[in-house]
């Protein structure tokens, strides 16, 4: 699933508000707080569900790129947050997300339900985008 929406701060901005929140997740699972130049290859796990996921933080570029992948039940899933400045101080953000699964029938039957939940996903990505808009 991909979703491009501009956001109304610099991407500096933008940036920090994500890495606030990713360090306000490592920190309530690990009682650490890594500082942002050290979170890229930082590994935790974390409940989801009545699984544990385990969380890598792939790429941190700061101002530009934020990527991690989280590991669970036999699934991979990679998101990406892509920051680029428009002409006008804003943002545009491209967010991107995927699933892999080990079986085909789980991966086939992840497909079909992407794409029937897909456009409500990318409201939750939206409303969320806007949240962090409206707290700067």
């Amino acid at each position: 699933m991909k979703h491009v929406q501009t956001v109304n701060l610099p991407p500096r901005a933008l940036f920090n508000r994500l890495m606030h929140s990713v360090q306000a997740d490592i920190r309530q699972h690990t009682a650490l707080t890594p500082p942002v130049s050290r979170l890229q290859g930082f590994e935790y796990t974390k409940p989801l569900g009545q699984t544990q996921s385990r969380i890598r933080i792939s790429v941190v570029v700061p101002g530009q790129t934020y990527a991690y992948t989280a590991m669970a039940g036999g699934a991979t899933y990679a998101v990406s947050y892509q920051l680029v400045p428009t002409a006008d101080g804003q943002t545009q953000v491209t967010y991107t997300e995927s699933t892999q699964f080990a079986d085909r029938i789980r991966q086939l039957n992840a497909t079909v339900v992407g794409v029937l939940l897909g456009r409500g996903r990318k409201r939750r990505v939206s409303q969320l985008l806007h949240a962090i808009e409206a707290t700067s």
